[in-house]
């Protein structure tokens, strides 16, 4: 049984649709306890990510009501800042992660059910309720008028995810912690195997400024926190959503991820999240090279992957971030 994405990916999970599909009637019943006058209604959609876990959305029908639910598989052994990431682990440290921060209050998937092992369903799991609201894209007429109008709610949900408190969290050592020189050898490996030599020259002058660069104290990182992982219901920010790549570490590891994908409204952004948490993040520059760098690598690396990716129908993106990448470094030699 082959569930396809979007972009024409695909993953093999079952031969036989029927096996499937009693396999996960059986996790939902006895995920959330009811066990009869029970049917799936249908998959409602159906993700595909790079790094390689299958998200499944359907609706979980029995005799008295509905609950729309998501499945999340996780097939690979590899994270944005990892070679070596078992799933199952990763889905150990997503189940234990949302329910602290559901359990602090945050908009964020409360996990029903762990496999980790993959006894159920052939591969590690975690089934979560779906969580309410739409993405940002609804939220104006154009995809640039919904980033405007939703920017200063995405720098105030990850001021407030920042400012969580580590250490009541039973679970903090099983979330990694990420140094700046832990990233800088995993790309420097990873350039090095790509062979790319616009990923090279942009790293090298990256480490070679990293002399000057004084970490801040680790926070809560969420790893990908773009507009796509949001939703939006009532004018605020309704959910959080994936997780998997969340660590401990410099606060402007994550900002400067997400002014990445902000383009015009990226000061803007910056200036309310600095507001939000009462302080300036000095050097951030460095860190939107940094990133701008990794993004490069990381895309020629996935590229390489998953064949369903041309490279040549993204070579505008490459462009935009080996422009960030290049007028960060020129910003940051210079101040």
């Amino acid at each position: 049984m082959y569930f396809h994405s979007p972009t024409g990916s695909q993953a093999l999970l079952f031969e036989d649709r029927d096996e499937f599909l009693a396999r996960l009637l059986a996790v939902c019943g006895e995920a959330i306890g009811i066990r009869t006058g029970m049917a799936i209604e249908g998959f409602r959609s159906l993700k595909l990510h790079l790094q390689g876990h299958l998200v499944l959305r359907f609706d979980y029908v029995w005799s008295s009501g509905r609950q729309p639910l998501v499945l999340r598989l996780y097939q690979t052994a590899c994270s944005p800042w990892a070679r070596s990431d078992p799933p199952a682990a990763k889905a150990r440290r997503e189940f234990a992660l949302l329910g602290w921060l559901a359990r602090c209050g945050l908009p964020v998937p409360d996990p029903i059910w762990l496999d980790v092992q993959g006894i159920a369903l052939d591969f590690p799991a975690v089934l979560l309720p779906a969580m309410p609201g739409h993405g940002f894209e609804d939220e104006a007429a154009t995809p640039n008028e919904a980033m405007r109008a939703t920017f200063k709610r995405l720098a105030l949900a990850q001021a407030r995810i920042h400012a969580c408190h580590g250490n009541d969290w039973p679970g903090r050592g099983r979330l990694p912690t990420l140094p700046l020189d832990t990233v800088l050898t995993f790309l420097d490996d990873l350039v090095d195997e790509l062979g790319d030599p616009l990923a090279r020259g942009l790293l090298d002058e990256v480490i070679a400024l990293r002399p000057n660069v004084e970490e801040l104290d680790s926070v809560l990182v969420h790893g990908d926190f773009q507009l796509s992982n949001l939703r939006f219901q009532y004018g605020e920010v309704s959910a959080v959503l994936d997780w998997e790549a969340a660590v401990w570490a410099d606060p402007r590891w994550d900002v400067a991820s997400t002014r990445l994908s902000l383009g015009p409204v990226a000061e803007e952004y910056l200036a309310t999240y600095e507001a939000a948490r009462g302080c300036p993040l000095r050097q951030i520059r460095f860190w939107d090279a940094l990133v701008a760098t990794r993004a490069i690598a990381l895309h020629r690396w996935h590229a390489r992957q998953v064949s369903a990716i041309a490279e040549a129908d993204h070579l505008a993106q490459i462009e935009r971030w080996e422009q960030t990448a290049r007028e960060a470094l020129h910003h940051t030699r210079s101040s």
